[in-house]
């Protein structure tokens, strides 16, 4: 059974505009990604805002940490220096089902909010949740019965078989240790697998012919399915 090759933009379109903002985000649907992927982490009032550090030193030039702020001053620093920091809801209202959102969750505080507006979105959307604390995309799954689970793994997984019994649905493999076996293995068992992150369109080929679902990539003006 041959896959479909699916490309999912890293923190949107993270080569061509600062990555986690609307502009990456907007821009990666532009050039027809299938899917979109962003970090959430929760503010100091709990608002699930998308960012990837947790720290605002990097993006936003301030010495706190995300955790410290409120939405009214992340969305401030953001203004100053032009870049749109969108909440999850925001993020939401713009994907609107025209692509699939991959939701890595950076930490367990940001859980509650997630959880809170994914139920007040359509069941319509596909929703991947993902996390490298495998516990928890299966906690936001038992609040919110119709998103798919994600794992993400920077090592080779030792087994494929015990993912699909914990109900994953996607799991995310560091590039460096995606083979032709581990391919087979997943695509034997149903689980969907993307390589992450490739953006040299030679190197995607690569990873086409070994069978993967899919990849996550900063260009997906380069990047293409040929």
């Amino acid at each position: 059974m041959k896959r479909a090759r699916r490309i999912i933009a890293h923190r949107g379109a993270s080569g061509l505009a600062p990555e986690n903002t609307l502009n990456s985000i907007v821009r990666a649907l532009q050039l027809g990604v299938d899917g979109v992927e962003v970090d959430v982490r929760a503010l100091r009032d709990g608002v699930p805002i998308v960012f990837h550090d947790a720290s605002l030193r990097r993006i936003l030039r301030d010495d706190r940490m995300v955790c410290e702020v409120s939405l009214d001053e992340i969305k401030a620093m953001g203004r100053r220096l032009g870049l749109p920091i969108p909440t999850l809801r925001e993020v939401l209202r713009v994907i609107n089902g025209k692509a699939m959102l991959v939701i890595e969750v950076k930490e367990w505080r940001a859980v509650d909010g997630v959880v809170e507006e994914l139920r007040g979105t359509t069941t319509a959307m596909n929703v991947v949740i993902s996390s490298f604390d495998h516990r928890i995309p299966l906690h936001v799954k038992a609040e919110v019965d119709w998103v798919k689970v994600g794992f993400i793994v920077s090592l080779r997984p030792l087994s494929l078989s015990k993912l699909v019994d914990e109900c994953v649905d996607v799991v995310f493999v560091r590039k460096d240790y995606v083979d032709e076996e581990l391919v087979r293995e997943a695509l034997e068992l149903g689980l969907d697998l993307y390589a992450w992150v490739i953006n040299d369109p030679v190197e995607a080929e690569e990873f086409w012919r070994l069978g993967v679902t899919g990849v996550v990539t900063d260009r997906p003006d380069l990047v293409k399915v040929k």
